[in-house]
């Protein structure tokens, strides 16, 4: 009996593959085999397998299924990810397109995740990975993983977390690439830590340290799989995006004690966001993780009367690029991960 306790995952990227899977190329070649610095802090998966078949049904079988044809399979669903200073790098590289790596001691490095323009392929570089769950009973291999959209959320009362919205080519659960996930590891030496809700935690809006309880933000690519053509067959071809990228969001006062930031909606400026989160000494550098959301307009501000509990103040926001920084988003990671899996480091 399989247990979700005993399950792990670990994601590949694959910068160095070729074209998008299709029935006609070796699908088998996509798959990437998965070890050392994969593996990744998974809280649970809802992926599923969509099956579309086309019944053969006529007056003399009356409802009945006779005979039937498979006509279309998709993939898709999220994955939930506990924040931890290892094993988020492949994650955020796959969502955010863009990725600058600099050593700054011996096994410490700063990676600094930006958006792209679009994180298909037609800008050359590709940012799809094998995404591998061991759930005891059996091995599934997800291959030729795209992420749709990616919300990143940190609250005071269970630090940080992931969840992304992933579309898949296919998923086997006899892969003779990967058989075990024994030697999936975060990192072949060093132990993992989390990002604890209670590490060094700082936000600030424009500069000025402020006190929130929460804060979430959602990455949208609006990635979208197109109609099947002759060449993709039963399976999907690869994903587009089909609208602009939007990120937007939200942060939340644990107290309603001032009107701060709360009429900023009827302004056309923008404020700058960054939450920064400070873990151990790495020896010459502390791990940590930061976001920056440098074109922030607060567009829904609220604070709602709940019975007799503390009334909190919530403002939602958009995001934007700006003439002098691209990223409408921008996430610094240090940590000991040696890789730009982008530019095919491994």
């Amino acid at each position: 009996m399989s247990k979700g306790v005993k399950s792990k995952a670990a994601i590949r990227i694959g910068s160095g593959l070729g074209e998008y899977p299709r029935p006609d190329l070796d699908v088998d070649s996509e798959e990437l085999a998965l070890g050392e610095y994969d593996l990744i802090p998974m809280l649970s998966e809802s992926l599923n397998e969509d099956i579309q078949n086309s019944g053969y049904q006529n007056i003399t079988d009356g409802s009945s299924i006779s005979e039937k044809d498979i006509i279309g399979i998709a993939v898709e669903g999220s994955l939930d990810i506990d924040g931890y200073y290892e094993g988020l790098n492949q994650i955020l590289e796959s969502a955010f397109g863009a990725v600058s790596k600099t050593e700054l001691a011996t096994d410490e490095y700063e990676h600094v995740f930006t958006l792209a323009d679009n994180i298909s392929q037609s800008d050359g570089e590709i940012r799809r990975f094998t995404l591998g769950i061991d759930k005891e009973t059996s091995l599934w291999v997800f291959r030729a993983c795209l992420v749709r959209r990616l919300r990143v959320n940190y609250s005071i009362s269970g630090g940080l977390s992931l969840t992304a919205d992933l579309v898949c080519y296919d998923v086997t659960r006899s892969s003779t690439t990967n058989t075990s996930s024994d030697n999936w590891k975060y990192h072949p030496t060093y132990k993992n830590q989390m990002i604890k809700s209670y590490d060094n935690v700082d936000f600030s809006i424009d500069g000025t340290p402020v006190t929130i309880d929460n804060l979430s933000v959602d990455i949208d690519h609006n990635l979208n799989i197109p109609p099947k053509t002759i060449q993709s067959g039963k399976y999907i071809p690869e994903p587009v995006r089909t609208d602009y990228k939007n990120v937007s969001g939200g942060v939340s006062f644990p107290r309603y004690t001032d009107d701060n930031y709360l009429d900023d909606i009827y302004s056309v400026g923008t404020s700058n966001l960054v939450l920064e989160i400070t873990g151990s000494d790495m020896g010459t550098n502390n791990k940590s993780f930061k976001i920056e959301l440098p074109y922030t307009n607060f567009i829904r501000p609220s604070a709602s009367v709940r019975g007799s509990s503390i009334i909190s103040k919530n403002i939602d926001f958009e995001c934007y690029a700006g003439s002098d920084i691209e990223s409408e988003v921008k996430v610094t990671l240090v940590n000991r991960y040696p890789f730009n899996d982008l530019e095919n480091e491994r």
